[in-house]
This record gives C-alpha cells, structure tokens and sequence, in this order.
C-alpha cells in the first residue's frame, strides 16, 4: 500500500523561526508531501536554519566577550580580545582561521549592523545574504552603511547574493564617491602569492589582490602565448596549456628563453607521454629546480608536506571584512578582474596602478 499524503500545519508558511516552528517541522515526514508542500517546508527549514545561525553567532560573540573572575558575577569584557578566537577555537575544535574568520563575522553582525543580525535572527534572510551585507559595506561610516542595509533589507529576501552586492555597492558609491577607490587601493596594498596542498596531492597557486590592470595583462600575455601553441599543433585542452606555461614561467624554466624556444618546448609536452609522468626535462642548457622526490625517482605517490614546501593550508573561501573591537575595518576581499570569455581570456576595465 503506497504513503498516504500528510497535510503541512495551518499556517507553516508564515511561521516565524523559533520553538514553535522547529516543533512543527520535527513532525512532518518530507516523504508524504506534495510537490508544493514540500516547497512550503524548504523555506521553513530555511528560516529556522537562518535563525539558528544566528543565536549561533550570538553565543560565539558571549563566549568571546567572557571575561577572568568568580563565575557569579558574569565577568563580560566590553569587546572580544586578543585571545577570544582561541575560546572559540577550543570549544569547537575549529582551525584559528576558522574560529578567528567566524568571530570577526559574528561581531561585526552584533556590534555594527545589528539591523541585519535581526534579520537574520527572524529568517528573513540567510547567512550568505548577511555577510555580504558586512563585506560591503566596510569602510563606509556607520550612518552610511545602516541607510543602506535599512533600504536594502526589505528587498534582500528576494535578491541572490550577487544581486544583493551589486545594489550595494551601487548605494555605497551614491553615498560616498570615493569609497571604491578606497576600497581598491587598500585591497592592493593586503596583495599576496598563496600556495597550499590539495587533499588530492595537487596544488593551488594564487595571487590575491593584484592590480587590475597587470593581472589582466599577464592573464592576456598567457592567452596570446596559449593559443600560439594550440595553433603550431598541441591539442591539448587551452586550459592544460595555459597551467603549464603559469608553473613554468613562475619556476625559472623560461627566465630568458626567446618566445619561439619556449613555444618549441611547450610542443614537448603534447606527445605522447611514456610514463606515467608526463612532464619533460627544460631545454638542454637550462637549469631547473629539482624534482621532488617520488617524481625523480618514478613512484607515484602524493607528494607529502615535506617534500612539496607548500602549506595544506587553503585561503578563506568566503572572506569577510573584518571589524576589530577599536573600529577598525580591516578588508580581506578577493578583487575580482573580470570574466572568462570562453578560452581563458580576461575581459577587465585597467584602472590605474596605485602608487
């Protein structure tokens, strides 16, 4: 005998987040709801997930603030200190970046834009939708940054998180001309060249929070070279020819060698391969790094931490602006330089290079 349908409480679809909804969920089998029930119980989940997300950060901010002293008279500094992320850290057994990234994000929320911790207490909107709220709206003032979250919020359940940055950054720019270049500059001056291991054995090499301008000229100076060698006959996919030659120019293969050497080389590494390493030896005379070992030697096993120098340690997937208890706001954006048009190239604006 096949399930018979369950009908959803009176009024789940307004349901505010809380005991009261969790109660209702917690007796609903998905299995015996229609399609459109099924929609109603999502966003239902939804909010109560949001909420719980949000007394989450609550007790992350009151653990932070908790300060040294005879536990009856509830010790609270004013402000998470230098040590609070290692409370954090060793109650959930987090990494520090995790415990720090989620603190910082926590009292942003807390301190600076409570109008949008409130939102995301009650549901109305999620996680994602509210860190970017807090990533972009960094260095604006607070009167600035709260008349944008009031006129924004009503609108934000509705928006994708990209729509959502997007008209933010459209009011921020209204409300203070200058803060996108502020903005630019000081993501430019936190520039870095991050390289860590993947869980595969491969590894990522990035830079972050480069000039616009001359990232797009080597993204372009990489292009123009890939497809050179796709035309003289590799055919390997754009994207292989393009990671060899990033490793190679970056490694010391190429310092020096004539663009048609290079080309030549590059040809090398579309035959066939005999093993089962298909990298190549540089053209005869060029020095090169060694190898690490299970590559030199032949034995195909992941390359460990020691012999590889990189760390197993990845960037934030989704950095936050952090705010520090004395007010400062410290940006840790990626600044995106533009799109892929299909074969790798970067289609960017080129500001002028900050001095």
């Amino acid at each position: 005998m096949g399930k018979q349908r369950q009908s959803i409480p009176s009024g789940l679809a307004a349901m505010p987040p809380g005991p009261g909804l969790a109660a209702a969920l917690a007796g609903i089998d998905l299995s015996r709801l229609s399609g459109g029930d099924c929609v109603t119980v999502l966003r239902a989940r939804h909010r109560q997930a949001a909420h719980a997300q949000a007394q989450l950060m609550a007790a992350i901010v009151e653990v932070a603030c908790c300060d040294i002293g005879p536990d009856d008279t509830l010790p609270r500094m004013a402000a998470p200190d230098e040590f609070s992320a290692d409370e954090i850290r060793a109650a959930l057994a987090w990494t520090r970046s995790a415990a720090t990234s989620q603190l910082d994000l926590a009292w942003d929320l807390l301190d600076r834009l409570d109008m949008v911790y409130a939102a995301l207490d009650a549901g109305a909107i999620d996680l994602p939708k509210a860190k970017v709220f807090c990533e972009w709206t960094t260095d604006l003032t607070d009167d600035q940054a709260h008349h944008i979250c009031d006129h924004l919020l009503p609108q934000a359940p509705e928006l994708t998180t990209g729509q959502l940055s997007e008209r933010i950054k459209k009011m921020a720019i209204a409300v203070d001309p200058d803060w996108a270049r502020r903005r630019y500059h000081q993501a430019i001056r936190d520039r870095k060249i991050v390289g860590y291991q993947n869980d595969d054995g491969t590894a990522n090499l990035c830079g972050y929070q480069l000039p616009t301008d001359r990232a797009a000229a080597a993204c372009a100076h990489i292009d123009t070279l890939a497809k050179k060698i796709k035309h003289a006959g590799d055919t390997r996919p754009i994207n292989h020819i393009k990671a060899d030659l990033y490793l190679r120019m970056l490694d010391g293969t190429y310092t020096g060698l004539p663009e048609p050497e290079i080309l030549a080389d590059m040809l090398t590494l579309a035959q066939p391969a005999t093993t089962d390493h298909p990298e190549v030896e540089p053209p005869a005379g060029r020095a090169h790094r060694a190898q690490p070992a299970h590559v030199a030697t032949g034995h195909a096993h992941a390359p460990t931490r020691s012999e590889t120098r990189i760390p197993d340690r990845r960037p934030e997937t989704a950095p936050h602006l952090r705010r520090t208890p004395n007010g400062e706001h410290h940006p840790h954006h990626d600044l995106p330089i533009g799109s892929n048009d299909g074969e790798g190239t970067m289609a960017v604006p080129a500001p002028a290079t900050p001095d």
